[in-house]
């Protein structure tokens, strides 16, 4: 049975008021009703589940919005504990009833804590909330002391996630949780099942309410994880650890009957069950991708010969005893016998191999969380804050350390085993308990047997900056002197995950020790060399030698580097939806200067950089065959079409056979991509890159408060010896710069004398820069008062340039790049939707979007009778470079005041601009049109009061339009308005024909909401404006941006 109400689909408004009473009940009662229509049982091929009614999933939505508060610990109040805050939060209620501010009937709402100082109030009527919310912040006295709490509207489940990032708990502990089944009402997954509904498990003090139902198994599959280990466990203590199964098992049932015998224990992904259906069937290909991977690195070269014989290459060690059947992860007609000891270590062996050293795809793994997500039944306190790290398994290491973090003999979950009773037996069962656990939650099947239990383990891991403190202080008696000889340079954040005491037993694995090394950046031993042979380094968008880790680690690796670079010509094409090139002849001639300048300074070095015209997958294998090398190092992208490059080149590589004689290159040659384009580090970012806030206030604060910046790498003196010219010739010489007609260009372009800055590209100008802006000039003392300016050499940085094509390290200057780094990891979570007209939140039907050419040209030419827009166009044009007001100006106005298609405007930035980058410039436009995430959406910049703010003198006009130059200010902004005796006077004509165009279209905003001029031409309306939907009247952008703030 599906449900025990109507099995028709409510339809209509007394179904959905029904609806509405039952989630109700539910809220406020901890009950599941059972003449509410919650869904059905289906089965397909993917297998049996649960499919919540969508109806009742909105009515719950609907609920919760209009009633739920979140309730914010400031002050003094941070540091209560956890029930006193919510004592806090009843007395407060009784408050409001002695005031008699509510009726006594809808005093009681419900307390969901969603960190350490951050709690959710679902009041029961909408009434309350509203109030709440109006109040913002109120006091509560209570022994003398004042307590500070404030109110906010409901929060989105991405910025519950960001503040229960913000507000962790510092503390690191096991727990047990225990769901009951009437939470499955409020999952928006579906649940799959492995057999039919029923009602024959309730607790006897349950059976009196009406119930949704129970299972007589336990539930398993992608979406809801089954981790009942009880059984699997008790076994292990008696059969291998000599522990009494029956004592552990009578522990577990006084842990039941004090937790009033709720049925089940599961975990839930909290997702949608279209989008999680998909992620885990892209999961499993990568795990038999994984698998694959695994036998040809043992030999084995396929899965489908799995034996007893098998397993015993894949297992160090296997009892021969007690042997049971064990089905293949993938191939269910290719049953092996196997003991449950030897899974164990099979599991161990996959877990930790293949997942320790590949980072599975983004979105695929994600964040395990309870159902307490969405539920918080008012009979249980379940813990709501749980987050599990799936990019590997724990260790028995981390999970040791975290025991010791707690504090003993107190249960912080609802298990009934007290810490100190783990912390006891965890010699005895603590290995494979760990094992058994993360091969249930990385998706693993238990064997036959093995998946019936009441106890699930969760591993709760806290706020990193806590983590931090507690590594330095223990750091001493955390790591043996054996470690610290093996990990000299060992982050504080890693420490906290590592063994400790006596507990610890293994050593930590030369690639721990690297990773671990790396966090802290400068760790990297630069002086010493521990590789053989030669190794291949593929510069693109990394044209550095400074705080390079590709070239370092190849350098490392290998007693010889080959540094290429190929001129790509996918790079000197068409843009995709309007045809412009995709580079214009002004970045095209900073590029070969980068590449020219990178070229001088490998040589310096000891080094050689052979140079190529032509696909990089097509041009780097032949020059791997040719000289015998064994890896290519490069700088891992982000953007669709660069990370397709790096998928055609790894394929290339994997399947190229080389002459050398090493072990490593027997199948095939290695492509080993580094982090380096961010002044964050990804891994040291405190949510997965899927998990990125979409707003970049909450980003920042996340990131500074959680994140540090790692060192520059200290790079070698001397990057020789170069490479033998017998290699040199067999790969067919160092090669050439292209000239700029071999690049498609008639012929070099010559800069505008009137630009500010002569960008030239490479390395040594860039570090020429860096040293004249910051020490020379000491311009960093007047950078917040003159960023926002347009007119000279030193209002802003301008490292732009040089960071896009990589000449320059974001950690390198550590300044000013936050922004920067929030549009690259927003490209990883969003993908391809950051170049689509709808953008990352993919908004459909915001307006008829305009793509008339006139128009488009008029822009891009500066002729739009706006001197401020022009004057950035033309820079823009004639230098490859405008400010970053100037850019938000000129895009709003061709969004806001020309209607046109944001990506036209996207589209010749990438034609133009010097420090073209693509995640910047696509994110930075989808903030223009109101299609990202910007929460002020709509923002627009009034032309007359920017250029009344930023250009108050109109020398920048001046400089940009000379023919507006005689033309005094303020009319110098608005010439439009000139009197035809005026342009006489001061020689311009306006208008068709003459020295300066009039107005293209209309300002949607300006003076009193109209730019019409008082004196003089109407603006005119362009031809192909017919289908423009004009925006309706609303707030001006610059009505609230003050002078500096954006």
């Amino acid at each position: 049975m599906a449900n025990q109400g109507n099995d028709v689909t409510p339809t209509s408004v007394e179904d959905l008021n029904r609806v509405r009473e039952s989630v109700e009940r539910c809220y406020d009662e901890g009950v599941c009703p059972d003449d509410a229509y919650l869904g059905e049982v289906v089965e397909d091929r993917e297998g049996k589940r649960f499919e919540v009614n969508k109806m009742v999933d909105e009515v719950k939505e609907q609920w919760l919005r209009e009633r739920s508060v979140v309730v914010t610990f400031q002050g003094e109040a941070r540091n209560l504990q956890r029930s006193v805050k919510e004592d806090l939060i009843r007395a407060y209620e009784d408050g409001w009833t002695a005031k008699k501010l509510f009726q006594p009937g809808l005093r009681r709402g419900r307390v969901k804590f969603e960190g350490a100082n951050v709690a959710s109030y679902v009041a029961k009527a909408k009434e309350i909330a509203d109030w709440l919310v109006q109040q913002k912040e109120m006091s509560i006295k209570l022994a003398n002391k004042v307590y500070s709490v404030s109110f906010k509207p409901r929060l989105s489940r991405q910025e519950l996630q960001d503040a229960r990032i913000q507000e962790a708990e510092s503390k690191f502990w096991i727990m047990a949780l225990r769901v009951p089944l009437d939470a499955y009402y409020f999952l928006r997954s579906a649940v799959p099942g492995v057999s039919e509904w029923v009602s024959d498990h309730m607790a006897k003090w349950e059976a009196a309410k009406p119930h949704f139902g129970s299972t007589a198994e336990w539930l398993d599959g992608g979406i809801a994880i089954t981790s009942g280990i009880l059984d699997a466990v008790s076994r292990i203590l008696a059969r291998e650890r000599n522990i009494k199964e029956a004592d552990f098992k009578r522990r577990v049932k006084e842990a039941e009957e004090r937790m009033e015998g709720h049925p089940i224990s599961v975990m839930v992904w909290a997702a949608e069950r279209e989008k999680r259906l998909e992620e885990w069937d892209n999961f499993q290909v990568e795990k038999q991708r994984w698998w694959t991977e695994l036998l040809q690195d043992k030999g084995i070269e396929t899965h489908d010969k799995m034996t007893k014989e098998t397993f015993q290459k894949l297992l160090p060690s296997r009892s021969q005893h007690q042997m049971v059947e064990l089905k293949h992860p993938f191939n269910e007609s290719a049953p092996t016998a196997c003991s449950s000891t030897g899974m164990l270590q099979y599991a161990r062996l996959y877990y930790e191999d293949v997942l320790s050293t590949r980072r599975p795809q983004d979105d695929v793994d994600s964040d395990l969380s309870t159902s307490s997500d969405m539920w918080d039944n008012t009979g249980v306190r379940l813990s709501t804050t749980a987050r599990l790290d799936l990019d590997r398994p724990l260790t028995l290491e981390e999970v040791t350390q975290m025991l010791k973090t707690m504090a003993r003999g107190k249960s912080p979950g609802v298990d009934g085993l007290t810490v100190e009773f783990y912390i006891t037996n965890w010699g005895a069962f603590g290995e494979s308990l760990v094992k058994l656990y993360n091969k249930v939650t990385t998706g693993g099947k238990l064997g036959k047997g093995m998946t019936h239990g009441v106890i699930s383990v969760l591993f709760k891991k806290g706020d990193k900056a806590r983590g931090r403190v507690i590594a330095r202080r223990r750091q001493a008696e955390v790591i043996t002197a054996d470690r610290r000889r093996g990990c000299a340079e060992i982050s504080s954040s890693q420490a906290v995950t590592m063994a400790a005491g006596a507990l610890a037993t293994r050593h930590v694995t030369s690639r721990a020790s690297v990773v671990a090394a790396s966090a802290k950046g400068a760790a990297l031993d630069t002086n010493r060399r521990r590789g053989e042979g030669t190794s291949i380094v593929w510069f693109r968008n990394d044209l550095r030698v400074h705080d390079n880790e590709a070239l370092l680690r190849a350098w490392q690796d290998s007693d010889a580097i080959l540094p290429v670079f190929c001129f790509d010509p996918r790079l000197f094409k068409k843009t995709f939806s309007f045809g412009l090139p995709k580079t214009g002849e002004i970045r095209a001639q900073f590029l070969l200067e980068s590449v020219e300048d990178l070229q001088r300074t490998l040589e310096s070095q000891g080094s050689v950089l052979v140079v190529r015209h032509g696909k990089p997958e097509d041009i780097i294998p032949g020059i791997v065959r040719a000289s015998g090398a064994h890896t290519v190092y490069g700088q891992k992208e982000t953007c669709s079409e660069e990370l397709y490059v790096e998928r055609k080149m790894s394929e290339a590589l994997k399947s190229l056979q080389t002459a050398t004689s090493g072990k490593r290159n027997e199948r095939g040659v290695k492509l080993q991509l580094f982090w380096g384009s961010t002044l964050y580090h990804l891994d040291d970012l405190p949510f997965r890159s899927s998990h990125v806030p979409d707003v970049y206030t909450q980003f920042r604060k996340s990131v500074e408060s959680s994140c540090r910046v790692r060192l520059s790498l200290k790079m070698p003196t001397s990057l020789g010896p170069k490479i033998a010219a017998d290699v040199i010739d067999a790969i067919g010489g160092k090669g050439m710069l292209p000239s700029f007609q071999e690049l498609g260009y008639s012929q070099k372009r010559q800069l505008d004398p009137r630009a500010v800055l002569q960008f030239r590209g490479g390395e040594t100008v860039a570090l020429a820069r860096l040293e004249d802006y910051f020490w020379k000039k000491d311009k960093l003392r007047v950078y917040k008062e003159t960023r926002n300016g347009m007119l000279g050499a030193d209002y802003s940085t301008k490292f732009s340039p040089w960071l896009a094509f990589g000449c320059l390290s974001p950690r390198f200057i550590h300044d000013e790049l936050i922004w920067r780094d929030y549009f690259r990891f927003l490209t990883i979570k969003y993908g391809n939707n950051i170049f689509k007209l709808g953008g990352p939140r993919n908004v459909a039907g915001k307006q008829l979007w305009n793509r008339s050419t006139s128009l488009f040209d008029a822009w891009k030419e500066g002729r739009t009778g706006y001197p401020l827009v022009d004057a950035n166009m033309r820079e823009l044009s004639s230098t490859g470079f405008m400010s970053n007001r100037g850019r938000q100006i000129v895009c709003s106005f061709f969004v806001r005041d020309m209607g046109m298609d944001w990506r036209m405007g996207a589209e010749w930035f990438e034609t133009c601009l010097l420090d073209y980058d693509p995640a910047s410039n696509y994110g930075n436009w989808t903030y223009g049109a109101g299609v990202g995430n910007d929460p002020r959406e709509d923002r627009y910049f009034s032309i007359p009061k920017q250029s009344a703010t930023y250009d108050p003198d109109g020398e920048y006009v001046a400089h940009w339009i000379p023919e507006l130059a005689q033309v005094p200010m303020p009319k110098r902004h608005a010439p439009y308005r000139l009197s035809t005796e005026e342009q006489l006077q001061y020689g311009v004509r306006i208008g068709e024909g003459g020295d300066y165009p009039e107005p293209i279209v209309p300002l949607k905003f300006g003076d009193g909401g109209g730019s019409r001029p008082v004196n003089g031409p109407r603006p005119r309306s362009a031809p192909g404006r017919g289908n423009f939907r004009a925006r309706p009247a609303g707030r001006s952008m610059s009505s609230y941006l003050q002078r500096g703030n954006d």
